[in-house]
This record gives structure tokens, C-alpha cells and sequence, in this order.
């Protein structure tokens, strides 16, 4: 495949947070533009309008370049969440997050994510990771919807569920049917786990 470089991207002395999602953005692209992941370092910071230098730099391995996307996509799920309703179930949260997320509206693009990096061990624990990054998170969100402290068996409970649940459904969804989507798995996953963790208890 003919790599075309991205436009060039402006360096300071210190790489900017943006400008390594940027870059990490670009790296995606080009995952799913080829389906696939077979690439050097080398075509990878052309593509992205780096010097393979600056690559090694700020991304060690070829896999590191996925993290700043993923770990940014998470994160705005976990933000929103958060600022949903108290009193809203759970579950009832993370479905209306996904229905205004923009993986909603590129289910094809997601389906290709989640195959491409999944193809591989090191890009698929780059992203359970990610996902696992995220417990104390939450933890803090079931802690606060029920008015309990975070460091508590059911909220630090609720937190690792969570956790499992998104990794299961991350990889159910990389053998997926073409007709399954992500939030379908996911919330057939969290009613496994049922509503009493998510509910004060009296």
C-alpha cells in the first residue's frame, strides 16, 4: 500500500497532549482505511507527518499509537456518564451515552476498530488496558449515584463489574454478527450482572 503523509504537524520542543492524539487519530485511520495493522514504524510517523524519531519518542512500540485515541474515547464515555442524572439506572446511562457517542453514529468504522485491533495480542491488550484504566472511575460514579464511599465493597464491586462487563463486550463484539452492535452486547452483559449492585442497599 502507498502511504500518503497526513499534513505535517507543527512540533514545539515538547510534543503537545493534542498533538499526540493527533497523531494517534492519523494511526486509526490508517488501521482502518487498510483493515489491517501490518505496518513499520516508518510508514506509520509518515503517515502521521512525523519523524520516525518523534514516533519512538512519545509511542516506545507501534501498539503505543493506539492508546491516546482509545484512552480518549473511554474517558468522554466515562465523563458523560457521570454527568448524567443521579437517580437514572445505570444502565439506562450508558445507552444513552452510546446513542449520542460518535461510535453510534460509525457502526461499520467501530465494527473495523474493533476486528483490526483485535486481530492482534498486543493491540487487544492495549486496549483492555485502556479499559481497565478506568475502574477507580467507575467506582467514583456508583459510589456517588448511591451515596456511598468509593473505598465500599459494592462500589469497589460495581467498579471492577463495570470494567469486566466493557472488556467481555469489547471482545464478544470483535467476532461479532454484522447486525450486533456494541451497546446491544454491552447491555445484555450488565443485565447479567443484575440491578442489586447498582441499587442502595438497605
Amino acid at each position: 500500500m502507498n502511504i500518503q503523509a497526513a499534513p505535517a504537524v507543527p512540533f514545539l520542543p515538547a510534543i503537545r497532549e493534542q498533538t499526540v492524539l493527533q497523531v494517534s487519530k492519523s494511526v486509526i485511520e490508517l488501521f482502518l482505511h487498510s483493515r489491517g495493522t501490518a505496518f513499520t514504524v516508518k510508514e506509520l510517523a509518515t503517515y502521521a507527518g512525523i519523524s520516525e524519531r518523534s514516533f519512538y519518542r512519545y509511542f516506545p512500540r507501534k501498539e503505543d499509537a493506539v492508546k491516546p485515541f482509545l484512552t480518549a474515547g473511554v474517558e468522554m464515555m466515562v465523563q458523560e456518564v457521570s454527568e448524567r442524572p443521579i437517580d437514572e439506572p445505570f444502565e439506562t446511562s450508558l445507552a444513552m451515552v452510546w446513542e449520542g457517542s460518535w461510535s453510534a453514529d460509525n457502526m461499520e468504522r467501530v465494527q473495523v476498530l474493533h476486528r483490526v485491533l483485535g486481530k492482534t495480542d498486543r493491540f487487544r491488550s492495549i486496549w483492555m488496558q485502556v479499559i481497565t484504566e478506568t475502574e477507580a472511575a467507575w467506582t467514583q460514579i456508583v459510589a456517588q449515584r448511591l451515596g456511598i464511599e468509593p473505598s465500599s465493597r459494592q462500589a469497589a464491586l460495581a467498579g471492577a463489574a463495570i470494567v469486566a462487563v466493557l472488556r467481555l463486550s469489547t471482545e464478544t463484539f470483535c467476532d461479532a454478527e454484522p447486525d450486533e452492535d456494541p451497546a446491544t452486547i454491552l447491555a445484555a452483559n450488565l443485565d447479567l450482572l443484575g440491578n442489586r449492585l447498582f441499587t442502595v442497599r438497605h
